[in-house]
């Protein structure tokens, strides 16, 4: 090459630099889209209960999937399951039962292709599910349910909603922008529905009373947009090797050490709790600092066989709660219809209160307080209110939830 030549190839190179041009370029970096936004990492964790999958953009988790099992009027049912090692094929075979429904079985969870995880149940029901009534909680059934985040930040701009399939084996979602998740049953689901002014929830009834008496297999396959991963389970993640473990180290009924001393017994005895500034004390200044945790639920009427309350269960709860530090107890889920027994007595209004279940109460809050733990209690918590309570406005409650569940959540 000559000095002429030389010296034109120079300054056809600078001829965008000279006009204040740049030259086009791959600015992307591996990983990257184009514009210089980083791929997603799109991740699907597969289990088996009650949670069975968890679908994460970037670490958001933007769609969970759970088990439900309800009775008649949607008495929930308990779910447990055992997974064994993985095979040699790859897959996981476990367990499944809901003893209150009579249903048991086996399965397996696998990965039949990249980005791909299938569940598949066989399944034996010991007893027939009589249909009683049209409404789903008027049966027993056994669903899987999606929680999806619609207005995650993960979903870079992307608005779209889930669409169901109308032959019920289904749904899709375009969880990003141009890429979707497909969830698959076989055969078609008994009911596929959203949840009441919920875009966001989706249940899948995958079997339902009427359900005759004997052996029947359900499948789920969730297909995730290419390049996603699938990461193992929980169990293979973070399991340790327990044949070396001590067996019942550990008394349940106790604390491994005894905080209670740091108590002032019994509760109250300096007076009612108030603010000072930014901080709480007692009626006669005494600075105060709370630690607390919740009993709920089925958790507060706990009773014996023969279903009188069982106070001397009461009594070790509340000394093993002092015994871990608790110097505060929220009691929740008092008037909850879902527990049985609850604080509501039964009949055609609500003012009417179970004296049994409010003896319990009441004796969890002399227990609690002997401990030196003070107590918050949640007055309305899930309550279904009734026509026969005469509420102003009682209409207003049913239009905003259901005429089987009127709560006061929200008016209140």
């Amino acid at each position: 090459m000559n000095n002429i030549t030389k010296t034109i190839t120079i300054l056809l190179a600078l001829l965008p630099v000279i006009f204040g041009q740049t030259v086009p370029a791959d600015t992307n970096s591996p990983g990257e889209k184009p514009g210089g936004q980083p791929a997603p990492v799109i991740q699907l964790e597969p289990e088996f209960a009650p949670n069975v999958a968890m679908i994460k953009v970037d670490s958001a988790t933007l769609l969970r999937a759970g088990t439900i099992h309800v009775a008649k009027n949607y008495l929930w049912q308990g779910l447990t399951f055992a997974a064994e090692p993985r095979t040699g094929d790859g897959s996981i075979p476990f367990k499944w039962k809901v003893a209150g429904l009579g249903l048991d079985g086996t399965g397996s969870l696998k990965n039949p292709k990249p980005a791909v995880v299938q569940w598949d149940w066989h399944l034996t029901n010991d007893k027939e599910w009589v249909a009683d009534g049209t409404e789903v909680g008027n049966n027993p059934y056994g669903a899987i349910a999606f929680f999806l985040d619609l207005t995650s930040d993960a979903r870079r701009g992307c608005t779209a909603k889930p669409v169901l399939k109308e032959d019920k084996t289904g749904f899709t979602w375009e969880m990003l922008p141009g890429q979707t998740v497909t969830v698959d049953f076989g055969p078609p689901l008994v009911k596929l529905y959203f949840e009441t002014n919920k875009p966001s929830e989706i249940r899948c009834v995958m079997y339902m009373a009427p359900l005759e008496q004997g052996k029947f297999d359900r499948s789920m396959t969730i297909t995730l947009p290419e390049g996603s991963s699938v990461v193992p389970t929980k169990a293979e993640r973070y399991q340790a090797d327990t044949k070396d473990w001590f067996v019942d180290a550990l008394d349940p009924h106790a604390s491994f050490i005894d905080l209670s001393d740091l108590n002032e017994k019994p509760a109250g005895k300096h007076g009612f709790v108030k603010t000072k500034g930014e901080r709480l004390c007692f009626s006669d200044d005494t600075p105060v600092r709370f630690w607390g945790a919740a009993v709920a639920a089925y958790s507060l009427y706990v009773h014996n066989k023969d279903g009188t309350p069982d106070m001397e269960l009461i009594d070790k709860h509340a000394k093993r709660l002092a015994e871990l530090g608790f110097n505060l107890v929220r009691l929740t889920h008092v008037d909850s219809n879902w527990v049985n027994p609850n604080l509501i007595a039964k009949g055609d209004t609500t003012d009417k209160l179970n004296d049994a279940a409010l003896d319990t109460l009441f004796y969890w809050v002399k227990a609690l307080k002997e401990q030196g733990i003070y107590v918050w209690i949640d007055m309305e918590t899930y309550r279904p209110y009734l026509a026969g309570d005469n509420i102003p406005g009682f209409d207003d409650l049913v239009a905003a939830y259901n005429s089987q569940r009127p709560l006061a959540e929200g008016f209140s």
